[in-house]
């Protein structure tokens, strides 16, 4: 008998196991929280995190009492449709059912080999928004960037627990953005056109090229340059008489001014971004990227933060599947005029388009839940950083961009949000 019949096996998927288990126990620490792998009687559940918050007064962290229970996977045998930017794991029907009777949160964790990465996904809201999750053979879809286990994870643990700590901290400061980018100096100039009568019925219908931002009212055509003097939709429609009016004082006497103002500015906004190959979506009215997105090649865009000054790269836009489920997820821009007091500027909103095709909207009652599900797990630091996007977006970086419109400067605006210096800080738990 040889000794090599002695010899106790460490087989390889044991040694990943505890790689696995390992890496979450060093990053639940880093996270301040505490770690307690499971022992014994383990049918389902390696072990549980309980949360832990900042101490009021002094160095260290106070334990909750608030568990969230962890079922960890770990090597290439869990992984399963790998991509460069999702996987799917494939899990048993029985300990879904397992864990969704459990009265506590239940984590399911993935360490991914190649990606040397922990993926996780909260079970109970996966089985409660993937209405075929029990279907066999019963596989979790991950996405590699929003479902990531790393201490920015913490934010989405303590929702779970509805444990979060004082948001606002008063022992530091910090700069706060509004989501409003402030007009430097207004059109000098508004334009008056009076519409030929046999051309106001069905106004819109008539209007055929090149369309300038316009308001029309009972007859009445409002633009920012004079359409007599470029070839444009306006060119037959209109009579031969067009009056310039110095732009703030038609604003301060006309009542309906502000109105058409936003319909005008919104307009020439719309061909500004279009202009820069975004899509409008008129139903949603949202702005978002679709030129040479494919299922395989995910739209990414580079630019420069004004906070960080780093350059990351963005993926704004990309194929998902998730069982059934077949979209394209799009960051999206809802950006409008509007004016406070004396002072206009454009309000911006990010928001997500869903779409069949890259166009097409996807019109499903899931989008609801998707969109849900997106922006719980984004806080403070990240949206702004989408503000901060979108503004690079609008102004190429610079610290001022202007509007053209006939080759002629309309407005000029803001690059960047103005940020002031509070004292405190919003704290991201």
């Amino acid at each position: 008998m040889t000794s090599q019949n002695f010899d106790k096996i460490v087989p390889l998927s044991k040694i990943s196991e505890w790689h696995g288990l390992d890496r979450i126990s060093v990053i639940v620490h880093k996270m301040g929280c505490i770690w307690r792998e499971q022992e014994r009687d383990d049918i389902g559940i390696d072990g549980e995190i309980e949360l832990c918050i900042p101490r009021n007064e002094g160095k260290g962290s106070v334990g909750t009492g608030r568990i969230i229970k962890v079922q960890s996977k770990s090597g290439q045998h869990y992984i399963r449709s790998d991509q460069e930017e999702a996987f799917e794991s494939p899990v048993n029907k029985k300990d879904l059912v397992y864990w969704s009777n459990m009265n506590v949160p239940v984590a399911y964790v993935v360490y991914h080999p190649k990606d040397d990465c922990l993926y996780w996904k909260d079970i109970h809201a996966y089985l409660t928004e993937n209405s075929n999750a029990l279907e066999e053979p019963c596989r979790i879809a991950f996405d590699k960037e929003s479902d990531r286990f790393d201490e920015t994870a913490l934010n989405a643990l303590h929702e779970l627990c509805q444990t979060a700590p004082e948001r606002v901290n008063t022992s530091c400061t910090e700069i706060l953005f509004p989501n409003f980018l402030e007009v430097i100096t207004l059109p000098k100039q508004i334009f008056i056109s009076t519409v030929i009568p046999e051309k106001r019925a069905q106004f819109r219908q008539r209007l055929f090229g090149f369309i300038p931002p316009y308001s029309y009212h009972d007859g009445i055509l409002t633009t920012l340059t004079d359409p007599s003097q470029s070839k444009n939709a306006f060119t037959n429609v209109i009579d031969s008489v067009v009056e310039p009016f110095p732009f703030i004082e038609w604003l301060e006497q006309n009542p309906d001014a502000d109105h058409a103002t936003r319909r005008i500015l919104n307009g020439l906004l719309q061909k500004y971004l279009t202009d820069k190959d975004l899509n409008y979506h008129p139903k949603y009215k949202r702005f978002y990227y679709s030129k040479g997105l494919t299922k395989e090649a995910p739209l990414k865009k580079v630019w420069k933060s004004a906070r960080t000054k780093r350059s990351p790269c963005r993926t704004v836009a990309k194929y998902y599947e998730y069982g059934k489920d077949k979209f394209f997820k799009h960051q999206a821009l809802s950006a409008r005029f509007q004016r406070y007091g004396q002072v206009w500027g454009i309000v911006l909103r990010p928001e997500l388009y869903f779409s069949i095709d890259g166009r097409t909207a996807w019109t499903s009652e899931k989008v609801k839940t998707y969109a849900t599900r997106h922006r719980s797990r984004e806080y403070n630091n990240q949206y702004l950083n989408n503000i901060l996007f979108w503004s690079f977006v609008l102004s190429d970086g610079l610290s001022e961009f202007s509007m053209e419109l006939d080759d002629r400067e309309i407005l000029q605006i803001k690059g960047m949000p103005d940020g002031i210096l509070a004292p405190f800080g919003i704290r991201t738990i």
